[in-house]
Parts: structure tokens; sequence; C-alpha cells
């Protein structure tokens, strides 16, 4: 229900009533969910979740070589680093023969360590260790697509 009462142009009253509200229950589902994780990797799932949204808008440049299936693959590949996380079964990238929701370039631990890098990223743990990460993932993405397009 809207609370008309609350302003609605201050962000951090929103946040407060709704956003973090519908977190918190993330969260609680997701510790009923994964009991047995330690508390980094319990972060990183909630991360997946919480803001797959912003995964996604940062995964979409790299996976896009203008074939389209951004949306297969990204979902694919987040699945996949759940599953890492977990500790499921993780779905290789097959070395000769990639499906359509397969990245076009880079190995499911490369892609693991980008995505680790943007969680890094967001909470604000930033290394330079990051920085060069994300800088090799970008350079792999433009070289692959023949280095016509910058991300």
């Amino acid at each position: 229900m809207l609370n008309k009462t609350l302003d609605w142009r201050n962000p951090a009253a929103i946040d407060a009533a709704y956003i973090w509200k519908n977190e918190k229950i993330l969260i609680d589902a997701l510790k009923l969910q994964y009991p047995d994780l330690d508390d980094i990797t319990f972060n990183k799932v909630e991360f997946v979740y919480a803001q797959y949204r912003y995964l996604t808008l940062q995964l979409k440049p790299l996976l896009d070589m203008g074939y389209g299936l951004v949306k297969e693959k990204t979902e694919w590949l987040l699945e996949q680093y759940l599953n890492h996380l977990i500790g499921d079964f993780v779905e290789p990238i097959p070395e000769y023969r990639r499906l359509y929701q397969h990245p076009d370039f880079g190995t499911l631990p490369d892609w693991f360590e980008y995505i680790d890098s943007l969680y890094d990223a967001f909470y604000g743990g930033f290394t330079p260790h990051n920085v060069s990460v994300l800088k090799k993932m970008n350079e792999t993405a433009t070289n692959h697509r023949g280095g016509y397009y910058r991300v």
C-alpha cells in the first residue's frame, strides 16, 4: 500500500520505508534457504539476489556481441555463479562449441572473478586487483569484438 504521508522527493525516506524492509525480508528468506554458508559467501549470494538488476546492467555490455541473447547469457552466468557460491554443480562452458547461453569469451573462473570484483566495487572494498580484473575483462571484450566496441 502506498504511504501518502511519505515525502516521495526524499530517497532516504523511501529506502527506509520500502526498499530496506523488502531487502530484510529477502535476507531472512535467504538465511532459511542457505543456512550453512559462511558470512562472506552469504553476502555474495545476497548481492546476486538484491542487486540482480545492477549485475545485469554491468554484464550486458560485455555479453552483447550483437547477436542478441544477452538476457539468456546473463541469466546463465549468474545462475552458474550462484551454484559456484553454494557449492552446487557448475555447468562448464564447452571448450569447442559454446551454446547460445554461454558467454562468447572468457572462462567461468574469469567471469566469477569479474562478478566478485563488481561485488567489491558495489560495497566499497575496491582494490587495485579489482581494477585490473575489470580492465582485463573489458579489454578482452573489446578485442573479441574486433576492437570496434568499447565498454
